[in-house]
């Protein structure tokens, strides 16, 4: 049976404190009213406030609803106001409960606040079926109890501020409600939330009996006046609090627990206390910190702080902004170590420094006056790993002062950030999949070691500038000591090892010193180590690797025979440098066999033995010789790029072209083009005019803004003709997260259905943005312009988050005779990227023509998709559209050397993969309207996972359907082969 909760608000308290200083008064007016009655269904339960009852230290008051220094309580039906109350003021309040039901019910009762201040903890607030015996509680929530038909119940809370409260939470306010739950008698139902009790205690006994018995969350109320001392010790992992009175001398023994610890007291001795800490919120007169972590938190106030660990201990300290500690003084045996943290903004007028052991200082706020003995150490700089990544998230000058090691999270320099990183001779240990990752600038990382990242040492994806500091990668395969996806000006020096260190794998998984990506670029590498267990760097994009002029390259992996491998080459993947990249000096040796179009007409001195160049791989003309007998390698270039002889745009715009009168306009370069966007996206719609081309296009990689801007408005309405022209070199930079300034990316933003696109070719292409990116158009997702004879070839790099294609990125369009054709599926791609890093948030439907076409009579004819790589989390990936919805017709489409893969696990509830060759999911309209795929080829691979697990089916020519039952076929599919490799 399903079960029916009545929840009912049986009150409402709302509390302001106007603590009595001198003659301060706070006062709080406001009310609030709650329907205490409610029935429904079977259950009819009524919840009645039928007297109150207030008091002032201990004595019930002359006048009901005043207490004696001036504050009221008003109750008007279920609000309930204290207003001014002081220490010890306290109201009791009757409440009926009544089951008119004729039948039994179960119950529970709810206590609870969203206020976001302390006076809640503060208030002591119990529950009392008698009146005489209360328990109190944090937040609180009752086990389910039985009721029987047509009782009556009286409940008795209690509000008090108790009399150790002081008068730093004067004008404090909060409101909290009591909530009565009713269900059937017969209903299932669970305890499902958790209780936080608070427990008043009265001696040590109490103390102890109460410590075992506690769980986090709870606090425990050292009450009935000041205590001479305290001891709060526990053996588990739990979190507690601690208010009441002052204690003389407290002492904290909690190895595996955290304690807030709220109260003054005369001296508290940390013994021994678990690196989640101590921390302190009261006025202590002297701290005494032998082993663990205390922190003194604002408003804290301590006149006197020791930190002195023994041998082989450590001790930390950190001193929050906004509190107030007189003095530090240190004092660490031999081999332990003190370390003191002081923040932003937080002030210590005396630090002295003693002892054998090491005292080490992270001052990021003000320090007066510091002493050190002649017989210590102090050590200043980062050394704690909260601190460091505190530095490194607000940027400056950073500088270790001894090892730190990071647990389970990547370091990160975060996007606008700038910083420089010195170690300072230590290594930075980074226990994650990623290591040491910078979005930000980093104008100097050096002097030191990072030990880093289960895969990759260092992660660029913003700028480095002087990178000089010894790196190892983690694991033992599929790594890199730097991948690069940003810019970094110059590696200076230092050792670049892909690997744990002497543990060497097979070249086909095997690990790389510098790993630089299609968007990477390296800029000059002067010096420095690299190795890998199969190649000492990788370069992926066509200019990334700009100059050489030192450096030792290395690739040590040897076979079962001792001979040095080298079919994977120590510098492989170099093809499509553009370019010479010059090379005027460092040591290559073990040379393997794709050494392609990289050098100038300078030589590699190359030692040891050189391998065959069997594989040799050129897409000139070029010559490359081999001297064995020098040990040298010669490589002249001689290639010109065919887009140089054409004017490149410097990021000028003129619209000097464009008259309201005609109907016809011509552009011949960049700035015409740039003219173009500017008056579109200023309102000028181009409707029934025609804009052709009259020359090719050399937009140089300036970064281009859109012509179109949004969905509702500026849009291009008109004929866009290139006349067969080429534009070159179009790049637009845009983040992955979904603001309106990443969307809408492509040559044209957003167009309206009456627009033409005809008749031009993109020739390299670096597209990024969020949702509705592509080279040609990225889309509105309503009716979009025609698309015919466009084509997009060369370097193909096109990367969104939603809505992702090669030629559109969503819409409702016609497309025929278009192509996307890259240089190879390792380096052109038409993908997906998830923003927060893979924490959760997934990206849809990509494609190599269309990301997302919308439902109805929109067709795809005559493309070609070739040496391209569609890649998405799920979703929706495939070689010709993400999604083939229902009326659409995906017709005579050739796909050859496209690898269509899907990194994201099958679907959870049903085992579904949004992956195809044509299409990556599909919808039918519930079988009335079933989409049609015909006289299509497709010849490559297809992979799903991480791992790229072959997912190939007999029919999968789409993906699983998107929603609903999948019957055995839902889509017309006619005349279609799928060739895959063994």
């Amino acid at each position: 049976m399903k079960r029916r909760t009545l929840a009912l608000s049986i009150l409402t308290v709302v509390c302001c404190l106007g603590l009595i200083v001198g003659a301060t008064l706070a006062l709080f007016n406001s009310s609030s009213k709650v329907d205490i009655s409610v029935t429904s269904g079977d259950v009819n339960v009524s919840a009645t406030i039928t007297n109150y009852t207030t008091y002032s230290k201990g004595a019930e008051t002359a006048e009901k609803g005043t207490f004696e220094n001036g504050g009221t309580a008003t109750v008007d039906g279920g609000s309930v106001v204290l207003d001014r109350i002081s220490p010890m003021d306290k109201i009791v309040l009757e409440i009926a409960v009544s089951n008119k039901s004729n039948i039994a019910y179960q119950y529970r009762m709810k206590l609870g606040t969203e206020t976001e201040n302390t006076l809640y903890d503060l208030l002591l607030v119990g529950l009392s079926e008698d009146g005489t015996e209360y328990t109190y509680y944090n937040s609180y929530v009752t086990a389910w109890q039985k009721g029987t038909e047509q009782t009556e119940t009286t409940l008795y809370l209690s509000v008090e501020l108790p009399e150790y409260v002081k008068s730093a939470w004067q004008g404090q306010e909060c409101a909290f409600a009591l909530t009565f739950e009713a269900v059937q008698g017969n209903a299932t139902v669970t305890d499902d939330e958790a209780v936080s009790r608070v427990y008043i205690v009265e001696s040590q006994e109490e103390l102890n009996e109460t410590l075992g018995k506690m769980v986090s969350g709870d606090t425990v109320v050292l009450g009935g006046g000041e205590w001479a001392q305290a001891t709060i010790a526990f053996e588990d992992v739990k979190t507690i609090n601690v208010r009441g009175y002052k204690v003389g001398v407290l002492t904290v023994n909690a190895p595996a627990g955290t304690v807030h610890y709220y109260n003054d007291a005369g001296t508290v001795i940390g013994e021994a206390i678990a690196e989640n800490s101590l921390h302190v919120y009261g006025e202590i007169d002297s701290l005494q910190l032998k082993q663990g972590r205390t922190v003194v938190e604002a408003g804290a106030a301590i006149a006197s702080m020791s930190v002195e660990p023994e041998n082989a201990q450590e001790a930390k300290i950190e001193i929050k902004s906004e509190s107030n500690v007189e003095r530090i003084k240190t004092n660490p045996a031999d081999d332990g170590k003190a370390i003191i943290i002081v923040d932003a903004d937080a002030t210590v007028p005396a630090l002295n420094v003693s002892g054998t052991g090491e005292t080490a200082l992270d001052n990021n706020g003000t320090i007066e006056d510091t002493q050190v003995d002649d017989s210590a150490t102090l050590t200043e700089g980062a050394v704690t790993e909260e601190s460091f990544l505190t530095k490194l998230a607000a940027g400056g000058e950073i500088k270790l002062a001894a090892d730190v090691t990071i647990e389970g999270q990547n370091v990160k320099v975060p996007e606008g950030i700038t910083a420089s990183v010195d170690l300072g001779g230590n290594t930075l240990t980074v226990n994650s999949n990623s290591g040491f990752l910078n979005y930000g600038t980093i104008t100097a990382l050096e002097n030191g070691s990072i030990v880093g990242g289960n895969y990759y040492g260092i992660v660029n994806y913003g700028t480095i500038g002087t990178l000089n500091v010894n790196v190892r990668a983690l694991g033992s395969s599929s790594m890199a000591a730097i991948y690069n996806y940003g810019v970094i000006d110059e590696i200076a020096g230092g050792e670049y090892l892909g690997h744990s260190g002497g543990v060497y794998v097979s070249p086909i998984t095997g690990s790389v010193g510098l790993y630089n990506s299609t968007d990477g670029v390296v800029k000059l590498i002067s010096g420095g180590y690299f190795q890998g267990s199969s190649v000492s760097f990788r370069n992926y994009n066509k200019n990334g690797i700009e100059s050489v002029t030192g450096g030792f390259f290395d690739c040590p992996y040897m076979d079962a025979n001792g001979k040095t491998f080298c079919d994977a080459g120590t510098i492989s993947n170099l093809y499509y440098n553009y370019k010479p990249l010059s090379v005027t000096g460092g040591t290559f040796y073990n040379l393997g066999t794709q050494f392609n179009n990289v050098l100038g007409e300078n030589y590699i001195a190359v030692q040891g033995d050189l391998c065959k160049m069997t594989s040799y791989k050129s897409y000139t003309e070029d010559r490359l010789w081999v001297d064995n007998e020098e040990g040298k390698a010669y490589y002249y270039y001689n290639v010109v790029a065919e887009w140089d002889q054409y004017p490149a745009w410097d990021g000028s715009i003129d619209t000097s072209w464009y008259n309201d009168t005609d109907a016809q306009f011509t552009l011949t370069d960049g700035a015409d083009l740039a003219g173009l966007a500017r008056l579109v996206n200023l309102g000028t719609t181009f409707k029934n005019k025609t804009v052709a081309m009259g020359a090719n296009i050399n937009l140089n990689n300036v970064d281009w803004t859109p012509i179109g801007r949004n969905a509702t408005g500026f849009q291009f309405e008109g004929t866009f003709d290139g006349k067969d022209y080429t534009i070159y070199n179009l790049k637009i930079s845009g983040g992955l997260i979904n603001y309106s300034s990443n969307c809408y990316k492509g040559l044209f933003g957003s167009c309206t259905g009456s627009a033409k696109l005809q008749n031009f070719t993109l020739m390299n292409v670096d597209v990024k943005g969020s949702l509705n990116v592509a080279a040609v158009l990225g889309g509105s997702g309503g009716a979009e312009a025609a698309i015919t004879n466009v084509h997009v070839t060369g370097s193909v790099k096109v990367y969104g988050w939603w809505y992702v294609g090669g030629i559109l990125g969503k819409g409702y369009s016609q497309i025929s005779g278009c192509s996307v054709i890259g240089d190879s599926p390792e380096t052109s791609y038409v993908k997906l990227g998830i923003y927060n890093d893979g924490s959760g948030d997934s990206a849809g439907y990509v494609g190599g023509i269309v990301g997302f076409m919308g439902e109805g009579n929109q067709k795809i004819t005559d493309c070609t998709i070739k040496n391209l790589l569609v890649q998405g989390n799920d979703n929706g990936v495939g070689g010709v559209s993400g999604i083939l919805h229902y009326g659409n017709t995906i017709s005579g489409c050739t796909l050859e050397n496209v690898v269509v893969w899907q990194t994201g696990a099958p679907d959870a509830g049903t085992g579904r993969i949004y992956c195809g060759a044509f299409a990556g999911t599909y919808l039918d309209n519930g079988g009335k309207n079933c989409p049609t795929l015909e006289n299509c080829t497709f010849n490559g691979e297809m992979y799903s996972g991480v791992e790229k697990n072959d997912i190939l089916e007999a029919n999968r020519y789409v993906g699983s359907l998107w929603y609903g039952s999948e019957p055995p076929a839902t889509v017309n599919i006619t005349n279609c082969t799928i060739v895959m490799p063994e």
